[in-house]
């Protein structure tokens, strides 16, 4: 919230919040439909910051439109709550059925689709009208009917151009978001094309009740008389076949496609709704009701004649217009859209001015506008020329340091164990000498290891200790005068070439005072520091707090102060046994602060300028503990990479083939026509192995339900295969929409894609049917063979085993039953063994609690609990069954492998309308082996990964006075799960005062924030977030006074991932050049707090900002 408060400087925010208990509130009113809609669901909902309809999470976890419901009269009237806090921002009023309630009454006589005058008309479930206030306010009237929903879609749509001769003429809509401006913009012009004051307050009077009483004047019952006649037209107008919100929907269609142009009177043959149809069948639904009632005895006013009249003047202008289109009507704005617009003159301004900024970030060109002054950029180059250098000139006597530490780490454990090693190369130089001491105390801290023997690294007159001590403070306790861990002090001064190396204390990333060290532990214990070459380590771990030098620049002389911290994991390979130790990087961190001499002279001591800069760069491995790495020790090359053979992305051509057609069954006695799926394996040189048939009964009313059997099928004669046996059948609802009133084969093979088949030779493979534009399967031929790809299957036969058995807990008064779930490694040995405990609840006959616990093998080799988790509620049959059923569904990591899924034979029903699947087989108290699928392999991830940079530097140019020129700050940070799954984001600013949450701000700071999130939907339907933040002061629009200004952006990019050719490709910023089905990527620009437009990817690479005015900046060249 700090960060999009930052970016609003200079401008209101519109963030909206939900009415609290004690929260004064207000009301508006209004009219449903031609005041004719009863019983509809009425909220008045906020517009965000980002231009969208504010959202709630109920306590159900359901998310819902914003803001307190109620329902409309009998006579369509409605009355809403709103927040006091919410008085003056934009809002729609929604209006949505209730189920099997809503109903609108039918305003013409002849009758309404089969109901007849005055008669009751359900809505449909799709049904909505909203309408658009710019600034709501406590009593005001907003009516909402379909041609306040009209105006609500054209306000909701932004335009783009997707020709190839320029960006100019923006005539494709899309989404876009709610403004003031396009809000107050639709609703009048709706408003001028029917010749409606206006929409929105203006009371509407149905056709039937005319007659009725009123309060209203004559101008105002003239007015409601008119638009009640206009708003009941679509009941004569809809056809049939369609239902309300279908025959909307193409009105709105034609209207934003003609952007607020309306066909005036249709040509002959032409489609569409016209504004001559509309005002026919006003006029006849009014003049209709006026006779009826009339002839009923009821005293109409002649106001109603006078309207009737109206209608028959706008038919005779509209007579001879056929084929025309009235062009969208030219309107004044109201005040609040009045501001919006005007600001946005600016916005695109300072936008403008900000990209061509950024495309000259430090000023390569001296003759435009840069983000970052071009003298700072080259005070900031020239000190980070100059620390370079020695940088430079540091880092080979500083890898030769490593490397002598490592020889005397060596020497000093052969000396520890008797023999020292005269072949090594520091005791051929004669650098190494054991020295009984102890080490005086070292700021403060003292030599732990007391009068022991040191190595002393000798250089000249300096030298380097290394002083071991055992620690038995450790999780597994060792014998007595053994340790499993080792800490290895260094502390002192090594030179190596021209470099001086001092080894000192200071303060760790865990902020306490430490020596130098590093911490060996191993598997078996030990009185001593082992020879490495008989014992690897399991885990090493190194903490240098501070490593000082001075080395001279290109022009000046540097302090570097460094810090090293690692903890690297011994890894051995469980698929392969007796295999090498290799070590992964658990965390790593290094600092190094660089100061220069002093600036000034020694009279300014108490004011020290120096240059100064600090880089901080840590990193947090995932997988560490189940990646078996390709190298000894950590590389770069490890990151991200699957172990050869355990990638589930790949696929073979020519496995399977399908036959899709319908056949005649017996159901119980009668002739039947089921739709079928012949699905036959094929081996390496596409010979038929093993066939199937899957026959699809529907069901007699609902069309997502269905019953599907499988049948043995003998391909002897792949062109006459017969059926052979079958099993019962299985009750199934459709899980992807494919919008049939019938059931559909797609449907049937939407359920065989999860199918895992084994083909002799090849392996296992799901098949890979065609899919929509919406991933389900779709356009299947009939009565051919096809030939399909297979998606291949990494799988393990008796991966898994499981148990039951029943216990009483230490300490519980009741037993249990319980499942053991054991995962065997590459020799059949138990490598993960896990109890999973089932506690029933009270009364409950569909839930449960679990426990899952840590087993270890005692020394008799019987399982025993060592560690439980706690408990948590399980949805299904409390019982074995359910419980294995419900842990089918999770996967389990598998050491050096990945994580498996256990591969049971499951039986499925519909229950409460939701598919549920029951493992069958269940056998009790005995061990039974399960095979496994590899549903997602291991790689070593970037769990996160920072860096920060800081300056502080001065004006050293000769003839200038000695100055600081601003602080320079870089922070970034990386999370990289998998390949294109990645959390990053970059904050940086210069000659900045202060950090506001992770903004650098101030009177002149330059500062921007970036994050983007990838791979958040999963990986076939990966979903892309982003965000981006610019805050630069001192700035001068138009010639104003200096301020500071903030400009914001969220985007969002979806698709799905294909292996069809689609013609289309990623639209995000992974996968560019990969298939997809659909695509929708789309940016909302910001500026003051205040959203004004909408940016897209037009074309390739081409990317526009469009304001809600209609004018666009192209971003980028």
């Amino acid at each position: 919230m700090a960060t999009i408060a930052v970016s609003g400087c200079s401008g209101n925010s519109s963030s909206g919040g939900s009415s609290s208990a004690g929260e004064v509130v207000e009301r508006v009113r209004g009219y449903v439909g031609a005041a004719n809609i009863t019983k509809a669901s009425i909220q008045a909902v906020p517009i965000t910051n980002q231009g969208q309809p504010e959202l709630e999470v109920g306590q159900d976890n359901q998310v819902s439109f914003a803001g307190v419901k109620t329902t409309s009269t009998p006579l369509g009237f409605y009355q809403a709550v709103i927040s006091n806090e919410r008085v003056g921002y934009p809002t729609v009023v929604i209006a949505l059925p209730v189920e099997d309630t809503t109903v609108m009454r039918c305003e013409s006589v002849k009758g309404c689709d089969g109901v007849a005058y005055q008669g009751e008309v359900s809505m449909d479930d799709s049904f909505e009208y909203r309408a658009l206030v710019t600034d709501i306010a406590a009593d005001m009237a907003i009516n909402v009917n379909w041609l306040t929903h009209v105006a609500n879609a054209y306000a909701y749509t932004a335009y783009i151009d997707t020709t190839d001769d320029g960006v100019n003429n923006p005539t494709v809509p899309r989404e876009g978001v709610y403004s003031r401006y396009r809000i107050d913009l639709a609703n009048k012009q709706v408003s001028a094309i029917f010749s409606v004051p206006d929409i929105i307050s203006v009371q509407p009077i149905a056709p039937s009740e005319i007659a009725a009483p009123t309060s209203l004047n004559l101008a105002l019952q003239e007015q409601g008389i008119y638009l009640g006649a206009l708003l009941s037209s679509i009941q004569m107008l809809k056809p049939e076949n369609q239902t309300y919100t279908q025959f909307l929907n193409g009105i709105i269609e034609e209207f934003n496609l003609r952007q607020a142009s309306w066909l005036m009177k249709r040509a002959d043959g032409q489609d569409g709704v016209a504004l001559y149809d509309i005002f026919s069948a006003a006029r006849t639904i009014l003049a209709d009701n006026i006779q009826f009632l009339r002839n009923q005895g009821a005293q109409v006013p002649s106001i109603a004649d006078q309207v009737v009249s109206t209608l028959s003047n706008r038919l005779a202008v509209l007579e001879s217009r056929e084929g025309e289109y009235l062009d969208a009507p030219q309107v004044d704005l109201s005040q609040s859209a009045e501001n919006e617009f005007n600001r946005i003159n600016e916005a695109k301004f300072f936008i403008k001015d900000l990209n061509d900024r950024f495309l000259n970030f430090t000023g390569q060109d001296a003759d435009k506008p840069s983000f970052i002054d071009r003298d700072y950029v080259a005070h900031v180059n020239r000190y980070i020329d100059d620390v370079n250098v020695a940088l430079e000139t540091t880092a080979p006597d500083l890898m030769t340091g490593f490397a002598t530490i490592r020889d005397g780490i060596k020497y000093y454990a052969s000396a520890l164990n008797g023999s020292a090693d005269a072949s090594n190369l520091l005791a051929q130089a004669g650098r190494v000498q054991l020295e009984r001491i102890q080490l005086p105390d070292n700021e403060g801290i003292e030599d732990e290891t007391g009068v022991s023997d040191k190595l002393a690294i000798i250089s000249g007159n300096d030298k380097l200790y290394l002083s071991v001590v055992g620690d038995d403070d450790t999780p597994r306790k060792p014998a007595d005068g053994k340790f499993f861990l080792f800490r290895l002090y260094i502390e002192g001064v090594l030179r190596e070439g021209s470099t001086r190396f001092e080894f000192n204390v200071g303060t760790d990333s865990s902020n306490k005072q430490n020596k130098p060290y590093i911490e060996v532990e191993y598997e078996n214990d030990y009185t001593t520091l082992p020879l490495f070459e008989s014992a690897e380590p399991l885990t090493y771990q190194l903490v240098w707090p501070e490593v000082k030098t001075t080395k001279a620049g290109g022009e000046t002389t540097h302090d570097l102060t460094q810090l090293f911290e690692a903890e690297l994991v011994g890894i051995a390979d469980p698929l392969q046994p007796d295999s090498e130790f290799r070590y992964n990087a658990k965390t790593i961190r290094y600092r190094l602060i660089t100061d220069g001499p002093n600036l000034n002279s020694p009279a300014d001591e108490d004011d020290i300028l120096k240059d100064s800069a600090e880089g901080v760069v840590t990193l947090s491995s995932s997988a560490w503990s189940v990646y078996y790495p390709e190298n000894k020790w950590p590389s770069i090359s490890d990151y991200l990479t699957f172990r050869p053979g355990f990638d589930i992305t790949s696929q073979e051509d020519s496995v399977f083939r399908y036959f899709s057609s319908t056949e005649t069954v017996n159901d119980n006695g009668q002739n039947r026509d089921v739709n079928y799926i012949d699905v036959v394996t094929l081996d390496a040189v596409g010979n038929p192995q093993q066939g199937e048939r899957y026959r699809q009964y529907p069901h007699a009313s609902d069309a997502s339900l269905f019953a599907m059997q499988r049948c043995d099928l003998d391909i002897s004669d792949i062109n006459n295969p017969v059926v052979g046996g079958c099993d019962d059948r299985q009750n199934r609802k459709e899980s992807a929409t494919h919008n049939a009133s019938q059931a559909t084969v797609e449907q049937l093979a939407q359920k065989l894609v999860q199918n895992i088949y084994p083909v002799a030779a090849r392996g296992h493979f799901r098949i890979a049917f065609p899919t929509s534009i919406s991933g389900v399967a779709a356009d299947l031929k009939q009565n051919q063979w096809v030939e399909l790809k297979g998606r291949v299957v990494r799988y393990a036969d008796n991966l898994f085993e499981y148990q039951s058995g029943r216990e009483t807990p230490q300490g519980a008064d009741v037993s249990n039953d319980y499942l053991d779930i054991v995962v065997n490694d590459e020799r059949g040995n138990p490598a993960i063994l896990q109890r999973y405990r089932l506690h029933l609840i009270s009364g409950e006959t569909e839930k449960y609690n679990l426990e899952r616990c840590s087993l270890t093998l005692n020394s008799s080799g019987a399982r025993e609990v060592s560690s439980c988790d706690a408990r948590t509620e399980v949805s299904g049959e409390p019982s074995l069954t359910g419980m294995l059923s419900a842990l089918s569904d999770l996967s389990f990591v598998v050491p050096g492998r990945g994580s498996y899924q256990l591969q049971l034979n499951k039986r499925y029903e519909v229950v409460d309308d939701e598919e549920v699947a029951t493992v069958t087989g269940f056998q009790a108290n005995t061990a039974v082996a399960v095979d496994g699928a590899l549903v997602a392999p291991i790689s070593l991830g970037v769990d996160l990964l920072t860096v920060r940079l800081a300056a502080d530097l001065h004006n050293r140019n000769s003839g200038q006075e000695l100055e600081k020129i601003g602080p320079l700050i870089i922070d970034a940070k990386l999370k990289v799960l998998a390949e294109d799954v990645y959390d990053v984001a970059l904050s940086f600013g210069y000659d900045y005062q202060y950090l506001v949450d992770i903004v650098p701000t101030g009177e002149d700071a330059q500062s921007f924030y970036i994050a983007y999130q990838t791979g958040l939907a999963g990986a076939t339907a990966p979903e892309e977030i982003g965000s981006f933040l610019v805050f630069r002061g001192g700035v001068s629009i138009a010639g104003g006074e200096p301020e500071s200004i903030g400009v914001f952006a969220t985007s969002i990019a979806e698709y799905e991932l294909t292996e069809e050719e689609t013609g289309e490709t990623a639209c995000g910023v992974v996968n560019r050049d990969q298939s997809v089905n659909g695509c929708n990527a789309v940016a909302y620009l910001g500026y003051k707090g205040s959203l004004m437009a909408i940016v897209r990817e037009e074309r390739e690479d081409v990317y526009v900002a469009r304001f809600f005015n209609g004018d666009f900046v192209l971003l980028g060249q």
